[in-house]
């Protein structure tokens, strides 16, 4: 009894260190980065959302959202390991044509925030009034829908004054820069501020339309745990859902802990708003991305030589869809590869069996014949007996 009970102490400590040990393995797993891209703001409120509200809690992950800024490149952390995903726009996908294991799970943002701003009465309403003007663009490797728009209306970047480094504070007051490189949710409001009348030259208008902020992460986070990645999905995309439907709670939760910026309460409604009319929640399922439109993506990178003429966005986006229909198709091949071993081992008993059946049949038939040929040799005998008996007996009387 004793050496029974002993033998169950210890299979409950292996038990219980196993569950220790797997339980902070799944911890560990479970404790996942997200990098923004720029710094705090409503711009990524559905996060902040998803976090303080729970939804990421209820999926089983604890989400540390990192704070970007000048100098930080989303993908970069994301590839390396820092992070296990990101808010990323459409330069995201130029690291993917690049070879880099990159990829999309979700679109936020339909369409590009990125846009030219020119001052009013300057007499720049088209693309092709630029030649020859002082323009800011800021980073060429984030706003290539800017570059595709200008290259599409016949504008070179050579055919205009390109300044390094500007501010929309500091120098679009200043008449010798003609037009400003901005983002939608935030310059805008400034401009206003500052009493500044302005006009917008917008890439879709000329039929560039690239998407704005969406999810991206590893090949490796999703090979290692798919599972993760869509439950990580599925938590952020209710959180924006909630952000656009109550607006002014949502707009409290950034005043209180995310406002590292110190914008006004004006400044953070105006740029939540603008992130609705670029999301379009009620036109458009939250997270939708279409293979086909980044395709077109693709392609504008490489007739800007940003990428090899022959890019595809071909595998570049997670589509639960698409990836549960492989995996089924997957496990289709191993249903079918045991089916035909199991078919072949099948026909090889069968194909053994007759062979056994016909040796068995041709040595009974030898047994058979031997049988035969021992009884007739015993009849033989017999006889030849019976002829030496009589034999014997007639001798005897005679």
């Amino acid at each position: 009894m004793r050496r029974l009970r002993c033998l169950k102490l210890a299979l409950g400590a292996v038990v219980l260190a196993i569950g220790l040990f797997q339980g902070g393995r799944l911890c560990a797993e479970d404790a996942v980065t997200l990098q923004l891209r720029w710094r705090h703001g409503s711009q990524f409120a559905g996060y902040y959302v998803a976090k303080e509200e729970g939804y990421y809690a209820a999926e089983g992950l604890d989400v540390r959202l990192s704070e970007g800024g000048a100098g930080i490149d989303v993908c970069t952390e994301v590839l390396e390991g820092r992070a296990q995903f990101g808010v990323g726009g459409s330069e995201a996908i130029l690291r993917y044509l690049q070879g880099q294991p990159v990829r999309s799970v979700a679109v936020v943002v339909q369409h590009s925030p990125y846009a030219l701003m020119v001052r009013r009465g300057t007499g720049i309403e088209h693309p092709q009034h630029l030649i020859g003007r002082t323009v800011y663009l800021g980073d060429l490797r984030r706003n290539a829908e800017i570059q595709a728009m200008l290259r599409h209306e016949g504008v070179s970047l050579d055919a205009m004054d390109l300044v390094d480094y500007a501010t929309l504070e500091r120098d679009f007051r200043n008449p010798s820069i003609d037009a400003f490189s901005v983002y939608l949710t935030n310059e805008p409001h400034l401009a206003d501020e500052m009493g500044m009348a302005f006009d917008l030259i917008r890439p879709i208008s000329y039929g560039i339309d690239f998407y704005g902020d969406g999810l991206i992460t590893s090949q490796t986070e999703i090979d290692r745990h798919g599972e993760r990645v869509r439950r990580f999905v599925r938590a952020s995309l209710r959180g924006w859902r909630d952000a656009f439907e109550h607006p002014q709670q949502t707009i409290d939760l950034v005043m209180e802990h995310y406002d590292s910026e110190g914008r006004d309460r004006a400044h953070l409604e105006f740029e939540l708003t603008r992130m609705r009319e670029l999301t379009l929640p009620d036109l458009v399922e939250l997270g939708t991305q279409n293979p086909q439109r980044w395709d077109r993506v693709a392609k504008t990178y490489a007739d800007l030589g940003m990428a090899p003429p022959t890019a595809s966005a071909q595998g570049y986006v997670f589509d639960e869809s698409l990836e549960a229909a492989a995996a089924q198709q997957r496990v289709q091949q191993v249903l079918l590869w045991s089916v035909g071993v199991a078919a072949a081992v099948l026909l090889l008993g069968v194909v053994w069996t007759r062979g056994l059946r016909a040796r068995v049949r041709k040595r009974t038939e030898e047994l058979s014949h031997e049988v035969a040929g021992h009884e007739a040799t015993r009849r033989e005998l017999e006889r030849t007996l019976s002829s030496y008996r009589t034999l014997f007996l007639s001798l005897i009387h005679i």
